[in-house]
């Protein structure tokens, strides 16, 4: 006691300053007569002597005490007096410490192992009645487990007010016996009815639950087993894949076993090992899990439909079984538990039942899958339940035959709703209604539906179609169909195979081709029914070996209905050698027996699935701030038996400029990459003029846009007697379309001989521009492209180069123009493509036009259908729409009353190419305010196209609200916004603006779009 602590201390103090004093006295002097040793400290405290009582001695029934206003002396055996007038705070505590009844007559106040009674008086509460408000989390129980009350809540009703949570209720059974938390539950009696009961002073309410108390199983979900290791000598325990235990096992609140599994998503398997002693005909399956779909506002937990998050599995190997989960079964989410109960929202357990099993003697596996995971309330957090553990209980109808054993026939009541196909369609079995017959007599699946089914063919019908095999569990039942066949009319690839070119003996790859069959009935986008030949008829599937040299034309054809129809590609075949990116030796190791290797260093990482061989590198990076790690550097040994002159050197690689549209973008190779050639002393650096490029292709059906391999040839060098170093290093990365930062991916390199004409070292004797580039004129603020661009060079010997690549290209002061340069000047620039070689430097010119200030302008309302009419540029409108004759900025029509699914489509015509012109929205926001109106967010309301592309617009882009000027309507207060940029072909460029939602106008609350007069493009 800090008091007591005190007065000890400052007797110390004196006794020690008398015995001091005494000890400096002159002998023989004395001060008179002797008095007693004053006492200093008490040793047993023998009685409290109240000086005053708490302000507080009458309470109400549920009211705790409270000691606020005590002041009492302690009185000790040895006389000691120096605790007076102590508090509330030098107490050791009291009893009763809780809420208190209305049969306490006094509080017992502990003071140094001495107790002392003061009266206090407790009113009884009127007691109006009591209502579980929440029952306990765990309702199910085996003979010989303990009761557990968590979770369960109990709401007083007195005539004074509610109390949410009562704590002081007594639960019993129908014989009066007491159950508390702990209590052993020793008897197998099915269902237990237990009371809650609360007296306060005469008046004795009560509530009632449930609980089951079995035989069953149970498994607990943290009992985990690493995968691959030893059953341990418990009889049921669970195996966890997808996810390590350790990130999926959660101790952090404790229920039924030591834990839960939490952070559970999609992949992750729980494999729970039942041990039976004995056979059982029909068991129940239960699932003690526990919604996460967090209602904050609400304050509860969602419920969740079971078969949208995990799928269950009975049994091993062929026995093994999928579990059919019907939409009815519900993971009941429930209300947030009070602060004071000490249970948690996040495993609030609730069972979920799956239906009947047989169990066999010994082990037999259940599988809980992860499939995937539903939204809070909020929309924001993705969740799957927490699980705890799986009961295996005795079933209501154990006499009843389990779900069916062994399926022996289908009977058909409804035939699916389709069964005449042209050659082509997909089957389905849609509209079929049919019963199963079990060997057992498990008549449980009645009335089952097509989900219930799988099927033969399952893809693509043919002519040759004429009966489908249905399969359920382990019974296949066939049914007849009819398909008519197709007659072709034409075979086009629309998209050609990524790998166009091989080394001699490579394997055929015709991954990423789209064939396009014309049908007399219509036509198929992505066909599969072609063959690929030869002109001698012989057949190439992926895999075939190409072992001739050169050019190879292979045909791809099409027969359907006695006809025949067919497109061509070509293929090259090199002499050379070929280095997988994938294929690694760790650093620093020895050279190992393969020829031909690779060592990566630095950032990076490699895809084991994605590359033209067993991988891939990916996230090809430079140094991370100021050298922290080293760049990505990828150093290919090639092992040639010979020395060779002129080999072509050839990355495979895959743009990764993505601009969240079909297509990837091109991606400028020397403004990513160096090449060095050479170990050592020896290395050199290969030059890669500005006209390489990583080529962006289109993104088909079904395929990463990350890995469209396309072939780059960045130069021509000479190997070695023995291996020769290339390295291929990141030096920068490219700011995307879609603003990221990223370098081109890296499959392999490949060493091609006599592949091209070696003109190093060869005085350049002319060059000129073959062809110019698409864009020749660029608005104000627009990014340089070479597309398009062609160079041509004559180098001595008269070899003639058509479309050379090693050109740079630059400005009239020699300033380096690539791919996205920021153009510094506005008007007519000239720019050049320089070639050095020989000793020689020539360039040619060519002009760009920037920022000219040119504009065209298309009304909205300028509507034409049918044939094109006479002027350029034009628009038409589709879906609901309403024109506002003279409301229009320049006096004529507005569009109005635009909904959801209108698409206005402006036709621009332009005499030239145009490469980022600002597209300028005249429209009038329909956020109203007062006398005003409010910025709208464009992309909540339109999707904009440019010639079928989607143009990314960000959040940030408005159509702008503004105060209104006298004279004005609020509906058409326009405005000119800056949407995009966009390119403008030769002639005619579609830009499509459709409607794809609303916004509230703060005014009325109803949703609105925006309303449109026009477009300009400025340039």
């Amino acid at each position: 006691m800090k008091k007591k602590i005190f007065t000890t201390l400052i007797a110390a103090l004196l006794s020690f300053a008398f015995a001091f004093a005494i000890g400096c006295k002159p002998d023989g002097q004395d001060d008179g007569t002797k008095k007693p040793p004053k006492i200093t400290d008490g040793d047993v405290c023998i009685g409290l002597e109240i000086v005053s009582m708490p302000k507080k001695t009458e309470y109400k029934h549920g009211e705790k005490f409270n000691p606020v206003g005590l002041i009492f002396d302690a009185v000790y055996e040895n006389g000691f007096d120096g605790d007076k007038n102590l508090n509330a705070g030098d107490l050791d505590g009291w009893v009763p410490m809780g809420p208190l009844t209305s049969d306490v007559t006094e509080i017992i106040l502990k003071f140094e192992d001495y107790e002392k009674a003061i009266p206090v008086t407790v009113v009884p509460k009127i007691l109006n009645g009591i209502k579980i408000t929440r029952e306990p989390d765990i309702k199910a129980y085996s003979a010989g487990d303990m009761l557990d009350l968590t979770g369960l809540t109990v709401s007083a009703d007195y005539e004074e007010g509610l109390v949410e949570n009562e704590t002081g209720y007594t639960v019993t059974d129908a014989n009066g016996k007491v159950y508390e938390q702990g209590t052993i539950l020793e008897e197998a009696v099915k269902e237990l009815e237990l009371s809650v009961k609360l007296r306060v002073g005469e008046i004795t309410k009560t509530d009632s639950f449930t609980i089951k108390v079995d035989t069953l199983i149970k498994v607990q979900a943290e009992d985990c087993v690493e995968s691959g290791a030893e059953k341990p000598t418990d009889k049921s325990y669970t195996v966890i894949s997808g996810k390590k235990p350790s990130d999926v096992i959660k101790t952090d609140s404790t229920f039924t076993g030591t834990g839960y599994l939490g952070n559970i998503s999609k992949g992750v398997k729980v494999d729970f090992y039942i041990y039976s002693e004995e056979y059982v005909k029909n068991a129940d399956l239960v699932l003690v899990a526990s919604s996460t779909r967090n209602d904050s506002e609400n304050k509860t937990m969602l419920d969740c439909q079971f078969n949208k998050l995990y799928r269950v599995f009975v049994g091993d190997g062929d026995e093994r079984e999928e579990i059919y989960i019907g939409n009815d079964v519900i993971l009941k989410g429930k209300p947030h538990p009070s602060e004071s109960s000490g249970s948690s929202k996040w495993t609030n357990w609730a069972d979920v039942s799956f239906g009947s099993v047989e169990l066999k003697k010994g082990f037999n596996r259940v599988t809980v899958e992860c499939i995937g995971s539903e939204k809070d309330a909020d929309g924001k957090n993705d969740r799957t339940p927490n699980i705890d553990r799986l009961d295996v209980r005795l079933s209501a109808t154990p006499d009843s035959p389990a779900r069916g054993d062994e399926c022996t026939d289908l009977v058909i009541k409804t035939m699916p709703t389709k069964l005449e196909y042209k050659e082509g369609e997909i089957f389905t079995a849609e509209g079929i209604v049919f019963d199963a017959v079990y060997k057992n007599g498990y008549e449980g699946d009645k009335g089952l539906t097509y989900e219930r089914l799988s099927w033969q063919p399952s893809g693509a019908l043919t002519a040759e179609d004429a009966e489908v095999t249905l399969k359920f569990r382990n019974f296949e039942k066939t049914i007849n169909i009819s398909v008519t066949e197709r007659v072709i009319t034409g075979v086009e690839i629309t998209r050609e195979p990524d790998t166009k070119v091989y080394m001699k003996g490579g394997a055929l790859n015709l991954g990423g081709m789209i064939v396009k069959a014309l049908y007399d009935d219509g036509e198929v986008p992505d066909a599969k029914n072609y063959t690929v030949t030869d002109f001698t008829g012989n057949v190439y599937e992926n895999g075939t070996a190409l072992t001739a040299l050169g050019e190879i034309e292979l045909i791809v054809s099409i027969t359907s209905g006695g006809a025949t129809k067919s497109a061509k590609i070509t293929v090259n075949v090199y002499d050379g050698m070929t280095v997988q990116a994938e294929a690694v030796l760790g650093e620093g190791a020895q050279r190992p027996t393969d020829s031909s290797y690779t060592v990566i260093s630095g950032l990076g990482n490699i895809n084991a699935s994605q590359g033209s061989g067993n991988g891939c590198v990916e996230n090809v990076a430079v140094p991370v701030k100021d050298g922290d790690k080293q760049a990505t550097k990828i150093e290919f040994f090639i092992y040639s038996d010979g020395a060779v002159s002129g080999a072509e050197l050839v990355f495979t690689l895959a743009s990764t400029n993505n601009n969240n549209t079909g297509a990837m973008g091109d991606m400028q190779f020397n403004r990513m990459f160096k090449v060095t050639v050479g170990d050592g002393e020896d290395a050199k650096e290969l030059f890669v003029g500005d006209g390489v490029f990583v080529k962006g292709k289109p993104i088909p059906t079904g395929v990463s846009r990350w890995f469209l391999w396309d072939e780059v040839a960045v130069g021509v060098i000479d190997l070695k007697a023995g291996f020769t170093k290339v390295t291929l290093e990141c030096v920068g990365q490219i700011v995307c379309d879609d603003g990221s930062s990223r370098a081109a991916n890296v499959d392999k390199l490949d060493i091609r001989f006599g592949a091209v004409q070696d003109i190093r070292g060869k005085q350049v004797q002319s060059v000129e521009i073959a062809s110019m580039p698409k864009y020749l004129h660029y608005g104000a603020g627009a990014k340089f492209t070479a597309e398009g661009l062609k160079v041509k060079a004559v180098y001595e010997g008269d070899i003639l180069v058509s479309d050379v690549k090693n050109y740079s290209i630059q400005t009239a002061e020699n300033e380096a123009v690539g791919e996205g340069y920021e153009f510094k000047n506005t008007g007519a620039i000239t720019l050049y493509a320089v070639i050095t070689e020989g000793g020689v430097t020539l360039k040619a010119s060519f002009t760009v036009n920037v920022g000219a200030g040119n504009s065209i302008s298309v009304q909205a309302e300028a509507t034409v259908t049918g044939e094109a009419p006479t002027n350029e540029s034009y628009a038409v409108i589709s879906g609901k729409h309403k024109f506002e004759q003279g409301n229009g900025l320049n006096g004529t029509a507005a569009v109005s009353d635009i909904d959801k699914g209108t698409k206005i489509e402006f036709r621009i015509y332009s005499d030239k190419a145009v490469k980022g012109a600002e597209l300028m929205l005249v429209a009038a926001s329909l956020d109203r305010g007062s006398g005003k109106t409010n910025d709208s967010q464009f992309n909540k309301i339109f999707a904009l196209y440019a010639d079928g592309e989607k143009v990314n617009t960000p959040d940030s882009v408005k159509i702008a609200g503004r105060t209104l000027k006298e004279g004005e309507r609020i509906w058409f207060v326009w405005t000119e916004n800056l949407i995009a940029r966009v390119d403008l072909n030769e002639g005619y460029t579609v830009i499509t603006l459709e409607c794809i939602g609303k916004i509230t106008d703060s005014a009325d609350k109803n949703q609105r779009s925006a309303n449109l007069d026009m477009i300009e493009i400025k340039f």
